[in-house]
């Protein structure tokens, strides 16, 4: 099982990379790299599956979330081919459900659905490496017109 100790934050000319342990291949690999405050991983793998439902999601570990975040990152880009996904961490942690792997331990899974998604890689660059950073907020519920008039 997978835990703090395993995940290990590389500087180098290009950002920080992300090293982890696979245990499909029993050895450490680079699982991402810090550039500005994006983390991005390439060749993600999409959950399909959660129980008995359908529900594309993307996971990823408690430890390694928490290695990027203290590393400063704020975002989180994932490359599935020629899809790109992107979420803030912040939103990644709201929406985030528990999910235990046997293999990778303790994992966030978060659906599809609450990532932005872009049907094409574009090639990285300053602007869309560090995006403006935006606080996620709860929508509140519309307020009722005094009047009874509404819309």
């Amino acid at each position: 099982m997978n835990d703090s100790t395993e995940i290990q934050v590389k500087q180098t000319g290009r950002g920080a990379e992300i090293h982890s342990y696979n245990y499909e291949h029993s050895e450490k690999k680079h699982i991402g790299t810090i550039n500005g405050v994006v983390y991005e991983k390439g060749n993600i793998g999409i959950l399909r599956m959660v129980g008995n439902r359908y529900e594309p999601s993307i996971c990823m570990m408690l430890a390694e979330l928490e290695a990027v975040e203290s590393a400063g990152a704020q975002f989180l880009r994932c490359i599935k081919g020629k899809t790109t996904y992107s979420v803030s961490l912040a939103d990644f942690r709201m929406f985030g459900e528990p999910y235990h792997n046997s293999f990778y331990g303790n994992q966030l899974r978060v659906p599809v659905i609450r990532f932005a998604t872009i049907e094409a890689t574009k090639k990285r660059n300053k602007r869309t490496d560090n995006p403006v950073k935006q606080i996620a907020k709860m929508i509140l519920p519309r307020q009722i017109d005094m009047f009874g008039g509404g819309e």
